[in-house]
């Protein structure tokens, strides 16, 4: 033990053991006491708050554009015929056969008055 403790004093005597004695005992408690994965994992949260806060910074300047946009009326007009079907009076319309869009039921007169030609209809 003698020889120990005198080995240990010889090596107190220089200062770079005495540093890496120090950064090895610091090191291997702050690897026991969990303190090294508590820095790690603080790291890894603050970084992915970081993307996230990016990420909804981004959300946010695209809704500050959709809500700019929404103020012009051009563009309300635009939304309410692309999305709505809504069309401006006075607006000629074509409805095709086959499309979804039912057609209401025509009247007697209505249908006769289209069954009939062009010269029928003059002579009457």
């Amino acid at each position: 033990m003698r020889i120990w403790i005198e080995n240990f004093r010889t090596a107190l005597q220089h200062p770079w053991r005495v540093a890496l004695l120090t950064l090895i005992v610091v090191g291997g408690l702050m690897l026991l006491d969990g303190t090294l994965y508590r820095i790690w994992a603080l790291n890894r949260d603050a970084q992915q708050l970081s993307e996230r806060i990016a990420q909804l910074q981004a959300r946010v300047a695209d809704h500050q554009r959709q809500l700019k946009a929404v103020q012009n009326p051009v563009y309300i007009e635009k939304m309410a015929r692309e999305r709505l079907d809504l069309v401006r009076e006075g607006d000629l319309i074509f409805i095709f056969s086959g499309s979804e869009v039912p057609i209401p039921a025509a009247t007697n007169a209505t249908s006769q008055s289209r069954s009939t030609s062009p010269s029928t209809r003059a002579s009457r």
